[in-house]
């Protein structure tokens, strides 16, 4: 399968905050991967916290800077920067300016 990001219809992340691109769903993976994404929040937009209790996540940080609130830590992330979340693990995802970043979700 090959995918070209710039084809795929831009929908609303689950958190109704931001636009994603879905690269992959738990359908096509065949895996524990249940999706990987390309989502894009406007400065100033925020996930609220949450926490997923048969989900981890990763957000690797493709442009822009983002704050992640991890337990109630801030982790200050830019361009390049990976973050993996386990299961569990409250967190809150704030844009500081416009951020492109992938996420992946993995099921346990």
């Amino acid at each position: 399968m090959k995918r070209s990001l710039q084809e795929i219809q831009p929908v609303p992340s689950s958190h109704k905050v931001g636009m994603k691109r879905v690269l992959l769903t738990a359908e096509e993976s065949g895996c524990a991967i249940t999706q990987i994404a390309v989502t894009d929040l406007k400065a100033g937009e925020m996930a609220e916290a949450h926490c997923h209790a048969d989900m981890m996540e990763g957000f690797y940080v493709m442009s822009g800077v983002l704050n992640m609130v991890l337990d109630g830590v801030v982790e200050h992330c830019e361009e390049g920067d990976f973050v993996w979340v386990e299961c569990g693990v409250s967190h809150e995802l704030r844009a500081v300016t416009d951020v492109r970043m992938m996420t992946i979700g993995c099921a346990l």
